[in-house]
């Protein structure tokens, strides 16, 4: 998934504003449904929104919408009246909308939307979103709302919430949601107080009666029968994913829990105080060399394939050659046994992100497993700790050399000729691996350093102690 970059000003009353730079994800591409494109674009149009986009020329913008979209694209547009290469961005999605609103089928909408009931084990916000979402697509008008809220009514599972809804004479639409989240939220209050005192007051399995006469053993509360094993956290239900357990919110409403959203920064000038660090690209030692398989078939593409849009060309080519002259990567001109195909990904600032797809040779490489440490073994490490700092590397993968001899495996051919890798190229399956290992090596031993591929962060109890280790 393509990504672009993006900058936010962070602004705390009495502090320095602190600049950052974050990368956002773009949508994923869109699957064709009639259902699925009124999300997809209201995505997209965030998207468009948070990275600038709205404001480049239209031909960017529609050229980013069908790069985006998919091989789905270029399918349907040969079905419209639109010239890609003269419409504006909102021509372009009016044009999709005019196809997708014709293939609607209000009948067989208005009957998904009448059969909707709360599923098992489904929470109510979750149902009542699917309401909303299915009502979008039923042209209810004025209607929609108590239409809504006819069905939360009579699709709710928990009949005596049914029957307090039945009840009520006047009931809007916002009324009717308030009093289902007010009704499950207080069910699930109940629940686990009642699971803790079954917890305190239940004797252990292994202990008798203190007379001595009986010998009948307490056993554990266990609701459930069958192969399903109960949650860990939450007795009365059966396993689930640990992130949608009714536990994680009920503790933050009993008070025993409490989520912790700031963070005090502090602003430092590393680059004014370390210059050398922030110029070019960094190179570290001892080469890497590619290590193939035996008695694998090279993969070689001759003809370049049509790898942009034609307005894109001009930006691949000074991507190609600002890289060429940084030496990441050198023109091949003798014949070569592998060649791979481009990929161009478009950024936020306008500019391209030239990437390889080495999905061939991935498979004939033999990868030096090295591991890497869970986030849950990295986070063991910060106990104690309140200070942190954290660095990262830049185009880390491109700051290890390759052998002069695994060069021509990375050859990949271009518009404007094939070029190879000389440094370690991204799109290759043992890359994390490599780095993570190098990087090991470099920071082991060094107190309150983690890493995780380019990413470092140092930590500490306190501030001197912190000062220290970086």
């Amino acid at each position: 998934m393509a990504e672009h970059d993006t900058d936010i000003n962070v602004h705390k009353a009495g502090e320095t504003t602190v600049h950052r730079r974050v990368s956002l994800p773009s949508p994923k591409p869109f699957d064709g449904k009639t259902e699925s494109w009124p999300r997809w674009r209201q995505c997209f149009n965030r998207f468009r929104s948070c990275t600038g986009l709205l404001n480049k020329s239209q031909s960017e913008q529609v050229s980013t919408l069908l790069y985006t979209m998919g091989e789905v694209a270029d399918d349907i547009l040969t079905t419209l009246s639109v010239e890609e290469s003269t419409a504006t961005y909102t021509e372009v999605i009016e044009a999709f909308d005019t196809h997708f609103d014709a293939r609607k089928n209000i009948i067989f909408a208005r009957a998904k939307f009448n059969k909707r009931t709360q599923l098992p084990g489904q929470s109510v916000n979750i149902f009542i979103q699917d309401l909303h979402r299915f009502a979008n697509d039923c042209s209810y008008g004025a209607l929609k709302d108590e239409l809504i809220r006819d069905r939360i009514v009579v699709g709710v599972r928990d009949d005596d919430l049914s029957k307090q809804l039945q009840l009520k004479l006047k009931l809007t639409h916002d009324e009717a949601i308030q009093i289902s989240r007010q009704a499950e939220a207080r069910d699930e209050s109940q629940t686990l107080v009642q699971s803790r005192v079954e917890l305190v007051t239940t004797k252990p399995h292994n202990m008798c009666s203190a007379s001595g006469a009986s010998r009948h053993l307490h056993k554990p509360y266990t609701p459930h029968t069958g192969s399903k094993r109960p949650c860990g956290y939450f007795g009365r239900l059966p396993s689930h994913k640990r992130d949608a357990c009714p536990a994680k919110s009920a503790c933050v409403k009993l008070g025993l829990i409490a989520r912790i959203n700031a963070v005090h920064e502090t602003s430092s000038d590393f680059k004014r105080e370390f210059p050398d660090v922030f110029k070019g690209l960094g190179q570290l030692k001892d080469p890497y060399m590619i290590k193939l398989q035996e008695g694998v078939d090279p993969v070689c593409l001759y003809p370049a394939q049509n790898v942009a849009p034609h307005p894109l060309l001009p930006k691949v080519k000074t991507e190609i050659d600002r890289i060429l002259a940084e030496g990441v990567i050198s023109p091949v001109t003798e014949p070569t046994e592998w060649c791979s195909g481009m990929v161009v990904v478009p950024k936020r600032n306008g500019s391209v992100r030239i990437c390889v797809d080495l999905t061939s040779l991935n498979k004939a490489v033999r990868r030096e497993v090295h591991p890497l440490a869970s986030i849950d073994e990295q986070l063991a490490k910060f106990a104690g700790s309140t200070v942190f700092t954290k660095l990262d590397a830049t185009r880390g993968f491109w700051q290890i050399p390759l052998h002069p001899d695994s060069r021509r495996y990375t050859t990949f051919i271009t518009p404007f000729g094939r070029f190879c890798f000389n440094r370690l190229p991204f799109g290759i399956s043992s890359a994390s691996e490599i780095f993570q290992k190098k990087m090991c090596n470099i920071l082991d031993g060094l107190p309150g350093v983690i890493c995780h591929k380019d990413d470092i962060l140092i930590h500490a109890s306190d501030q001197d102690t912190h000062t220290h280790n970086k």
